[in-house]
């Protein structure tokens, strides 16, 4: 049976039992990758065997800029071409007025002297309220605003924007593990993902991953603890994954995290029914 009809069966059985699937491991990413996976700075890529925290680690957006709150009197006023702000940025890609036509002229240490205001600038208090009536962010409140960069420029997403990402999914077995451990609970204090030479060791002693107790950070739960499986060089150019389009998925309920994400049900459903075709991702 190949690995996409040993995956698929898998997921199916977990969603009908409505129970984590056992013997499989996610990793969830937003990085655009081209060939196989490959692991981080610390010489592992980090899976888990549940896709609802795999899903925590796909960021909702690639960037994100901070725009304060106005005061009332900073509301007529129009928007200083200060290059980077995100004022500046926001409202250059709301109007699609350019640099060059502000005509600016800085001082001799470097700030915005004169400028020149084109026609359909924006004031601060035009900018705010397409912020909250257009992209949903709240009213009056400072605000983290989700963007991306695209070409160079900076573009903004509205409050329930997510990234598009994907979900890796392969079978743990037959990878073999090195349980360390060291207690039922992770210590933020000294976490565990931050041993290298405990990982070092167990490849040289002939493991193919490493299990850890990890953290991940949630946006309703802060830090949630979880298991790590940590695939080891030695092993990692031979393991065998399929990819399913995803995106984080907030978590609001804790036992939200005992469920399988319905893009993965789907998947498993779909390429369950195609098999006889010969699917192939």
């Amino acid at each position: 049976m190949c690995i996409e009809a040993e995956i698929a069966a898998e997921l199916i059985s977990a969603s009908e039992e409505n129970r984590m699937p056992q013997g499989l491991l996610f990793h969830g990413t937003v990085e655009d990758i081209s060939g196989p996976l490959r692991q981080g700075g610390d010489g592992v890529l980090w899976t888990t065997d549940n896709p609802r925290i795999a899903q925590q680690y796909m960021p909702a957006s690639g960037m994100s800029a901070f725009f304060g709150a106005m005061q009332s009197y900073e509301r007529d006023m129009r928007i200083r071409p200060v290059a980077n702000m995100p004022w500046f940025e926001f409202a250059k890609s709301v109007t699609g007025i350019t640099d060059d036509q502000f005509d600016i002229r800085f001082d001799r240490i470097g700030q915005v002297d004169s400028y020149r205001v084109p026609s359909g600038w924006l004031t601060y208090g035009e900018a705010e309220r397409i912020l909250e009536e257009q992209l949903g962010y709240a009213p009056g409140k400072d605000h983290w605003v989700k963007t991306s960069s695209q070409s160079g420029a900076t573009e903004f997403h509205s409050v329930d924007y997510t990234m598009p990402g994907q979900i890796y999914v392969t079978l743990a077995a037959p990878i073999s593990f090195r349980d360390a451990r060291r207690s039922d609970e992770g210590d933020l204090g000294d976490p565990d993902h931050l041993r290298g030479e405990v990982f070092a060791a167990a490849e040289e002693r002939g493991y193919e991953g490493i299990v850890i107790n990890d953290f991940c950070q949630t946006d309703h739960f802060g830090n949630v603890g979880h298991t790590s499986y940590g695939i080891l060089p030695n092993r990692l150019n031979t393991v065998e994954w399929i990819a399913v389009p995803s995106t984080r998925k907030v978590i609001e309920v804790l036992d939200e995290f005992q469920t399988l994400p319905a893009e993965l049900v789907s998947w498993a459903e779909q390429t369950q029914a195609r098999l006889p075709a010969g699917l192939r991702l």
